[in-house]
């Protein structure tokens, strides 16, 4: 689907194969694909979806972008691929002040909770699970740590402050740290509770989907 670049004053409407459900036509539950879908919607740019049967349909991506994974992303024609080089054009291209800015003001914001989705994918693959329990329960205590500790920010404006008020990761705007979390966060949810000592995951997780 041929668009116009955001700079040139043309609206701007990607098209975005992804993953379908088991339906074949519904969007599947792919981490990566709902990454790049919420950076699109927190950039109020409009786009269109296009669900992918892998199965019935194994080739459907080699005239533009052989060898790819989903998601893909079509831009003015051209194919991007890679779900982080993908979110790094979206954020150098449709920039302010036309489109608002999604990078996290703190590099500790993209790294918290980076480990969650490895600890649980090796969680549900081990035939003994509770070998990779403790792990697993270990990376959500660590990123419930990190929301629970108030932000430079908030330290700022109250000295005292010793439970972090904020909505998010990196504070009370969505950045591209919850695009990359949100997905893996919602699969782990899905599928294992959270541990009660979660506190500030248990305020995080619903705070997020509302949006």
């Amino acid at each position: 689907v041929p668009i116009a670049p955001a700079s040139s004053g043309s609206s701007c409407h990607p098209d975005i194969p992804g993953y379908a459900s088991v339906d074949g036509e519904t969007i599947g539950h792919c981490p990566f694909c709902q990454r790049v879908f919420m950076v699109l919607l927190l950039k109020g740019v409009p786009f269109t979806l296009t669900t992918v049967d892998t199965k019935r349909s194994p080739d459907v991506l080699k005239d533009f972008a052989p060898g790819a994974q989903l998601p893909v992303l079509l831009y003015d024609g051209e194919p991007k691929t890679d779900t982080i080089k993908i979110e790094e054009f979206l954020e150098e291209t449709l920039n302010p002040p036309e489109y608002p800015s999604l990078a996290p003001k703190y590099e500790e914001s993209t790294l918290a909770g980076n480990d969650i989705f490895h600890r649980f994918s090796a969680y549900i693959k081990n035939p003994i699970p509770a070998q990779d329990e403790s792990e697993r329960e270990g990376a959500l205590r660590k990123l419930d740590q990190y929301l629970n500790n108030p932000l430079p920010y908030e330290q700022v404006r109250d000295p005292e402050l010793v439970i972090s008020r904020r909505r998010f990761l990196d504070g009370d705007q969505m950045t591209l740290a919850d695009c990359n979390l949100l997905p893996k966060l919602n699969i782990v949810n899905c599928n294992t509770l959270l541990p009660q000592m979660s506190n500030a995951l248990n305020v995080f997780s619903p705070e997020l989907n509302r949006r």
